[in-house]
């Protein structure tokens, strides 16, 4: 080295095992000595599943390899209180909150000396193979570096990945930019949204800024995500929030000024930055006592382990319990509906009148069977039963808040009776069973409601040989006058590109219509409260929404009026249910 730079250096400095574990990342573990080293051999060979169950797209076996009998963490679950503090400014270790998660309290770690501010290790929870990521700290340019390679390595195995998110962004600073913490935290956010392993993410202290997408945030689709009840989620930091913009404003002279606009931001941000408020938009799968998460991520899981190749959400009809579904509405509600269905694999039917027979719902679905009403409920129920469904989903408007609607189908014959009977030993198969529904009357096994926020968000699937092709594919937004025909060449592109199929449904444009719900929940002891509100007004100038919370057009003081005048009522008349109060407003509102 002297020869060739000048250089004066050790040849442990220059590229020995502790600068390359610690500083360069070139190697994975550090060993003591030999036997050490042949421990730890043993210990990456005890991470490899032996069956590569989860599917990756590549036609492996869709059932991992389970442990006869799991082990319970040697740490109890329970005193996962005494671990995590409720301050998510306050530091700690986040493998305390691992070991009271996974199997036997044993973690193998990835890359243990490198990154330090990100946990990677090897574990298992109930019996399955799954690498954790969990932050331990900001992230720097190593630690993304890190958790790329790691997601990497568990998509070549077919492992799940689990993220427990306690992160507050990545590094920055003129230093951190020059050294390029930008580009390695690319290579993090890449290989998260490239995974085609089963994700699971937990958020069980703060979600801010990028560090949101590099632990698999709700836009990175894992296939669960919860949040415990100390967690906290948005751009940033309220306090940071409120800095920030009390600079940019000039007019702040003196402190008292300052103080004053800084305080209603971080009212604000506190405020919509609750995991309560998160859920209440279904943002997430729910807030769940931490204790719970190991039995969580479990049943998680083993959702996931019963997935077949192919499917978008890995949902089996075997888990869900029905192969043929009704689907009581039309429209677009109708169409996300089917969607979802598709892709779980779960034929559809559509209901319609005489005016909708070529209706895109109609088209869409597996099966069609004509009705007097859509509101015409024992119409709707007898023919779920005539057509042999296993439920029946009342597609969010009407049906689905009707008591008469459920007092149907558990009154009639051959409904809520559970999934149709299978081929038994000694029976002749299907032949049998379509004799025994003669007899026993097959019907729909109830009312269904699946899939969250997934139902928006699931793509169209490719149609089934045999299946009608699929006429309805995309729509366009309103253009000014004299735009329509650049409009609609550019919807039709746009669906083509994305569909395969041109085809456009285009909807009359409302331009004043305001319809704001307020979701309401009351109990037998007189506790009656809300979970918000959301703007279910399904068009604007430039673009198409389907539901937007919190309501944006409407003042604090109409939000503070529609959620009280939703609650009073249910506690005046002592509701006892989970109910959707509607409100209408008026020109003087607009």
């Amino acid at each position: 080295m002297k020869a060739a730079t000048g250089e004066v250096v050790t040849a442990e400095d220059l590229g020995g095992g502790d600068v390359h574990a610690r500083t360069s990342g070139v190697v994975d573990h550090l060993a003591d000595d030999d036997a050490h080293a042949l421990r730890i051999v043993r210990s990456i060979v005890a991470t490899l599943p032996r069956n590569l169950g989860f599917d990756t797209g590549a036609g492996r076996p869709a059932q991992p390899a389970v442990e006869a009998e799991v082990e319970e963490p040697h740490e109890p679950p329970e005193s996962l209180y005494d671990v995590v503090p409720t301050d998510t400014r306050t530091p700690y270790d986040v493998r305390e909150v691992i070991r009271r998660i996974v199997d036997g309290s044993r973690m193998h770690e990835f890359k243990k000396l490198y990154g330090e501010t990100l946990v990677t290790c090897f574990a298992k929870i109930h019996g399955y193979d799954v690498g954790i990521i969990a932050n331990n700290g900001i992230l720097f340019s190593e630690s993304a570096l890190k958790g790329a390679h790691f997601i990497e390595l568990c998509n070549q195995r077919g492992i799940p990945l689990v993220f427990l998110q306690n992160i507050t962004g990545f590094m920055v600073g003129r230093e951190y930019e020059n050294r390029g913490i930008a580009r390695d935290g690319a290579k993090l956010v890449t290989a998260v949204a490239c995974s085609v392993v089963p994700k699971f993410t937990v958020v069980i202290g703060g979600s801010f800024g990028a560090g949101n997408y590099g632990m698999c945030g709700r836009a990175y689709d894992p296939r669960f995500l919860w949040m415990w009840p100390n967690a906290r989620i948005s751009v940033m930091g309220g306090e940071q929030a409120a800095g920030v913009l009390a600079t940019v404003r000039t007019d702040l002279e003196t402190e008292e000024q300052v103080e004053a606009f800084k305080a209603p931001i971080r009212e604000q941000y506190e405020t919509q930055g609750s995991p309560y408020y998160s859920t209440a938009r279904l943002w997430d799968d729910g807030v769940i006592d931490p204790a719970d998460t190991r039995r969580v991520l479990g049943m998680g899981l083993a959702v996931a382990a019963r997935a077949g190749p192919g499917s978008q959400l890995r949902h089996l009809p075997d888990v869900m319990g029905m192969d043929k579904l009704l689907i009581a509405n039309r429209g677009e509600i109708a169409l996300r509906i089917m969607r979802t269905a598709t892709a779980l694999g779960v034929r559809t039917v559509a209901i319609h009148t005489a005016a909708d027979r070529r209706a895109p719902h109609v088209l869409t679905a597996d099966d069609a069977i004509e009705v007097p009403s859509y509101l015409d409920i024992d119409a709707i129920v007898a023919a779920a039963v005539e057509i042999g469904a296993d439920a029946i989903h009342p597609g969010y408007g009407f049906l689905s808040e009707r008591s008469t609607f459920a007092r149907a189908i558990e009154g009639t014959d051959g409904l809520g009776a559970g999934r149709p009977e299978r081929r038994r030993d000694g029976q002749d198969g299907q032949e049998g069973r379509r004799s025994r529904d003669r007899h026993r009357g097959r019907g729909a096994r109830g009312v269904v409601l699946f899939g969250r926020r997934r139902l928006i968000d699931v793509q169209l699937s490719r149609p089934r040989e045999g299946r009608r092709r699929r006429r309805w594919q995309g729509h366009a937004d309103r253009p000014e006058p004299g735009e329509y025909a650049a409009a609609l060449a550019a919807a039709k592109r746009e669906a083509l590109t994305a569909f395969g199929d041109d085809t456009i449904l285009i909807e009359k444009y409302v331009e004043h219509g305001r319809h704001i719900e307020v979701r309401v929940f009351a109990d037998a002891h007189g506790n009656a409260v809300h979970l918000f509100e959301r703007d279910c007004s399904t068009q604007r100038r430039h673009q198409k929404v389907l539901e937007e919370a919190p309501a944006p057009t409407i003042t604090e003081a109409q939000r503070e009026l529609v959620t009280s005048s939703a609650v009073a009522p249910a506690t005046e008349v002592g509701y006892t249910n989970a109910g959707t109060v509607e409100f209408l407003p008026g020109q003087r509102h607009r």
